[in-house]
């Protein structure tokens, strides 16, 4: 609710038992599909198999599906075209990371950085320069590390689709902070 309040677009559920920020479906699936529908609901998943996105497609519960995992072009080819939007994460350690990018049958791509053994989530900067020498056909969603006194520069210097953030706005003890979603959904519309 205080994503909500602070205007942010969309808001996405971990469905990845390995995060400390797993959210159980099940359990919680009532209230997220009693949101507004103004905002965006996302699932994100990692390496899951193909029948549990084959479901989310089918079900109401949310608008877009984000992959975080080791998934294959073939991954995505095997699932309906047009169904809802995918977006492909990549973890980057060099440029060499989205070499194969365009292979993937996806709306958007995210960009995040890379750290052994996490699959995203870690709130560190990937480096930035990668950036300047890609060019990709689809959208792209900058993710990794940002906060409220950087996401602005990402904004102004490579005009994402969209930005993802988690651990830029939580506090010592992991929770999201509502002062901290503010300033950063303020800092990343330019409306500071």
């Amino acid at each position: 609710m205080a994503a909500i309040a602070s205007d942010a677009d969309a808001l996405g559920f971990n469905l990845y038992r390995g995060s400390k920020r797993f959210l159980d479906l099940p359990r919680e699936e009532n209230w997220i599909l009693a949101l507004p529908p103004e905002i965006s609901r996302i699932a994100v998943l990692v390496n899951p198999p193909i029948q549990d996105v084959l479901a989310l497609i089918e079900s109401d519960t949310f608008d877009a599906i984000q992959l975080h995992g080791d998934e294959s072009p073939d991954f995505f080819k095997a699932l309906p075209r047009g169904s809802k939007p995918l977006i492909k994460a990549f973890r980057l350690k060099n440029r060499s990371s989205l070499e194969n990018a365009e292979s993937y049958p996806v709306f958007a791509f995210l960009l995040d950085s890379y750290r052994e053994g996490f699959f995203g989530g870690t709130g560190e900067r990937f480096d930035w320069t990668i950036m300047d020498t890609i060019s990709l056909s689809k959208p792209v969603v900058v993710a990794g590390g940002l906060t409220a006194e950087n996401v602005g520069e990402v904004v102004r210097l490579f005009r994402p689709h969209a930005v993802d953030v988690a651990s830029g706005v939580e506090n010592n003890q992991g929770r999201k902070e509502q002062t901290k979603i503010r300033e950063f959904v303020l800092a990343a519309k330019n409306l500071h």
